[in-house]
């Protein structure tokens, strides 16, 4: 028969307890995961809330449907969120949308231009107009809402003249009197209209790519970790050796050729150039900045240059084809030498006496 001694059994029941700090560590990755995918538990939630109020909702023809309506508003977003990692908002965004729609149905149906050629000759309207954006904001020390809301009024108007403020479809009359002979390419169309074995629409398939490219773009290269950086502490990305002015350039450019497909791909779902069609998507878009005020939280000023320091070398780290570029700028280690002997030089010294002390 086993026996337990009286002075092994408060070691064999006591259990090692948790520390204050693990707790407290465990509540931070948990409030950590919580925020970072609050936006997924809400739509799983939304999702399952549906499904028991109607059970069609789970349909997948329903959720294409549901995915193809918000497909344009989505790759607008997605320009959104890039211009808001570099601390800026491109309020003309919806205005880009709207100019590319008319845009197109122009080109095709008074210029008689195919879909091979209206779709890069819009994209390049778009990435002009986020340019010019840039070139207001970043040269010009334009602010940012301001210079895109100028650039919404200024496109707004612009995208009425040619057409004298009527709707471009076939059959046009023109401001000369004339009639537009052209029409829609077919092939344009099915970029709004089609669906690939009869289930997902093409628009679809373009948000989704344009979400996996601004996923890699922003989480896995080194520009995307400068972007967030510009964003975060424009002064310390600078001094780290980044160039903010492309970089900010970059982000308007890329947010105005985003806007462009959008509209693209509205004009291929109505095969008509409408004046009204973008109206409503700056209200969408500007729920973005909400949630950007609301969830995103900047990181302190004093700390603002370790944190770009140390995603620096995590990037550099991820990527070993990077690592033998240096961190630093070459000249900022000089240059903050050359500062601290400058300022050793402006230190307040002891006065000395300007009568000379007699030799002894």
């Amino acid at each position: 028969m086993t026996t337990i001694d009286d002075d092994t059994l408060p070691q064999a029941s006591a259990r090692p307890k948790a520390s204050p700090q693990a707790d407290s560590g465990r509540l931070a990755a948990l409030g950590a995961f919580l925020r970072a995918g609050a936006v997924f538990i809400l739509l799983a939630l939304l999702i399952v809330g549906f499904t028991i109020a109607e059970p069609a909702f789970i349909n997948i023809a329903n959720l294409m449907s549901i995915l193809q309506a918000v497909s344009v508003v989505a790759i607008l977003g997605a320009g959104v969120t890039v211009t808001l990692a570099v601390g800026g908002f491109d309020l003309s965004i919806g205005a880009v949308a709207a100019s590319s729609v008319m845009a197109a149905s122009y080109a095709m149906i008074v210029w008689h231009l195919d879909a091979y050629a209206t779709v890069p000759l819009v994209l390049a309207f778009g990435a002009l107009v986020g340019l010019v954006n840039a070139f207001l904001i970043v040269r010009l020390k334009v602010p940012d809402l301001l210079a895109t809301l100028a650039m919404m009024f200024l496109l707004s108007g612009l995208q009425l003249i040619p057409t004298a403020g009527r709707s471009i479809s076939a059959g046009l009359t023109l401001p000369d009197g004339s009639k537009a002979t052209g029409a829609y390419d077919p092939a344009f169309l099915l970029i709004g209209r089609y669906s690939i074995l009869g289930t997902l629409p093409v628009s679809v398939v373009l948000m989704a790519v344009v979400a996996i490219a601004l996923f890699i773009l922003t989480e896995r290269t080194r520009i995307g970790r400068l972007l967030f950086a510009t964003g975060g502490n424009e002064v310390a990305t600078r001094l780290a050796g980044a160039s903010t002015v492309r970089l900010k350039t970059l982000a308007y450019v890329l947010s105005g050729t985003l806007a462009s497909l959008g509209g693209i791909v509205i004009a291929a779902r109505v095969g008509r150039g409408d004046i009204s069609s973008g109206g409503s998507l700056l209200m969408d878009l500007g729920r973005c900045r909400v949630d950007r005020l609301c969830c995103l939280q900047p990181a302190p000023p004093k700390r603002a240059w370790h944190h770009c320091r140390r995603g620096l070398r995590r990037c550099a780290a991820e990527r070993p084809h990077h690592a033998e570029r240096p961190l630093l700028h070459p000249g900022f280690r000089q240059g903050r030498r050359a500062r601290r002997r400058v300022g050793a030089d402006l230190r307040p010294r002891p006065q000395q006496s300007l009568i000379p002390r007699k030799k002894t």
